[in-house]
């Protein structure tokens, strides 16, 4: 059989390739991408990071393609109240899309190099339907049933500050007003329940009230610009309410959860919510996030066995240093919080922490794994596959993307931890081992005179259809099922070689 070298042969080659694909999409592009990074002085100073806008490039078209399927099904309505990840996700990570969008935007008019395009232009089809799916009353069936029809109109700030976030982002995007009475509406309505509110509290969910989510509000209500009752500087004098004694832990800082009729703490503050308050206050109460920040640096900043970042609870709790945590935190592994820490880069940034940011905003686009078609995969793997596929990449864009309140004093420094050099090691080993593998299966065929597959009518059939199947199922988008497959190809066929 004449044939069965040369399929021997073909065989090899494609697998060769196969692995020496596997080697620069996963280890040497990885590698190469984050040793550019490293260097950006946006990520050391006031700026837009190159990467952020790289990626929000290649982000853009896939998010437009999630949010219209998503539009289209009726997975919204399928969800329970329990859910919390079907259904507050797909919201909150297109807001978070919207918000990095906006950023861009402004860096465009301020005329930083790294933007060279309009956001609006690029992302024109994904602010749409980012918006459209933010605003669709399909996708508030989870606040409809704590609420009832009333959901628009009382407490559920978490969600109302989500609605009118999408509304401003798209009026400042695209110029249009199509939102405007919704704008209207939601900024006078929340304004009043604030100010009537014993505590200046308001529930996202009944008997569930978070100060993050409370500041959330006041700060979507601020970047509205609409007329509010007392005005907007009146508005903010009075908000304050929410986050002064008795709403603050011992360490002088707002709890994760508080008791909205008593202003009283549930719990003490945690890395996860310190950090998005942070970032929230920061536009809105300069000088309370710098003070918030510094508390937050004192009791939470841990720098330990080569990682840098805060942790999920102070210092004055090791009891939770190892903890799968819950859906706000992520794993706290060692103290360290994942929410706390990924999120302290916007916090960090926003308050001119850059010697904190930088060696933040180093060990997450190290760790996120980028991929040349600018998926972040760790990210990616962590988020809901089903219901928001991109929130970890959204939030890690609006991380890198957030500036400096006006005003705020900048501290630079920081080093890089030790655990990015670990990182960008294993990217380069995994390389080598791929090419090193790829070369021992390829060498004794090419020297061979006679390369044989053994049972070629089993092997080559399996062969093939693995091939064709992991191809197939990446072309259509099934990255992680295609990956699979392709992986198994690489089992078939076993070849027997004879020197030449």
């Amino acid at each position: 059989m004449k044939w069965h070298p040369t399929l021997a042969r073909l065989c090899t080659a494609v697998n060769t390739v196969v692995l020496l694909v596997f080697a620069f999409v996963g280890g040497l592009f990885p590698f190469g991408f984050v040793v550019y990074h490293l260097s950006d002085s946006a990520l050391r100073e006031p700026g837009m990071p190159r990467a952020a806008v790289w990626m929000h490039q290649r982000l853009s078209p896939k998010h437009d393609a999630w949010a219209r399927a998503r539009m289209a099904s009726d997975r919204p309505g399928q969800l329970t109240t329990a859910d919390l990840a079907g259904t507050e996700w797909p919201l909150f990570g297109s807001v978070f899309y919207l918000w990095t969008t906006e950023a861009l935007q402004q860096a465009h008019k301020a005329e930083d190099a790294a933007v060279p395009v309009p956001s609006s232009v690029y992302a024109a089809e994904a602010i749409e339907s980012a918006t459209t799916l933010v605003l669709d009353p399909g996708h508030a069936e989870w606040v409809r049933r704590h609420w009832g029809n009333s959901y628009l109109d009382q407490q559920n700030a978490f969600y109302r500050m989500l609605i009118l976030s999408a509304a401003t982002s798209h009026r400042e995007l695209t110029g249009e007003t199509t939102y405007a009475a919704l704008l209207e509406y939601q900024s006078w309505a929340l304004v009043q329940e604030l100010s009537a509110a014993p505590f200046g509290l308001i529930e996202d969910y009944p008997g569930e009230c978070y100060p993050g989510d409370v500041m959330a509000v006041v700060a979507a209500v601020s970047r509205s610009g609409q007329p509010v009752p007392g005005g907007a500087d009146g508005f903010r004098a009075r908000a304050l309410r929410a986050f002064e004694s008795p709403a603050l832990d011992p360490l002088n800082l707002p709890p994760y959860q508080v008791a909205s009729r008593t202003g009283q703490p549930i719990g003490p503050s945690r890395g996860c919510s310190n950090s998005y308050l942070v970032f929230l206050a920061a536009d809105v109460y300069p000088a309370l996030a710098v003070q918030w920040y510094d508390l937050y640096e004192e009791h939470f900043w841990q720098q330990r066995a080569g990682v840098a970042g805060f942790r999920e609870y102070p210092r004055s709790m090791p009891e939770h240093d190892w903890e799968l945590g819950d859906l706000d935190a992520g794993p706290i592994i060692g103290g360290f919080g994942m929410a706390a820490s990924a999120f302290g880069v916007a916090a960090a940034r926003s308050v001119g922490r850059y010697d904190h940011a930088y060696p933040l905003a180093a060990q997450m686009l190290a760790a996120s794994w980028p991929l040349p078609d600018g998926t972040l995969l760790l990210p990616r793997i962590l988020s809901n596959s089903i219901d928001a596929p991109h929130l970890g990449e959204a939030c890690i864009l609006y991380n890198l993307t957030r500036q400096p309140a006006e005003g705020m004093p900048i501290t630079t420094g920081g080093r890089i931890p030790l655990l990015v050099y670990a990182i960008l090691a294993a990217y380069l080993l995994g390389a080598m081992v791929l090419m090193l593998a790829a070369w021992q299966r390829a060498w004794p065929v090419l020297r061979s005179s006679q390369p044989r597959i053994p049972f070629v009518w089993v092997q080559a059939p399996v062969w093939a259809a693995l091939f064709a199947g992991g191809v197939v199922l990446f072309v259509l988008g099934h990255h992680a099922a295609g990956l699979m497959v392709l992986v198994l190809s690489q089992l078939f066929p076993r070849i027997r070689t004879q020197a030449a």
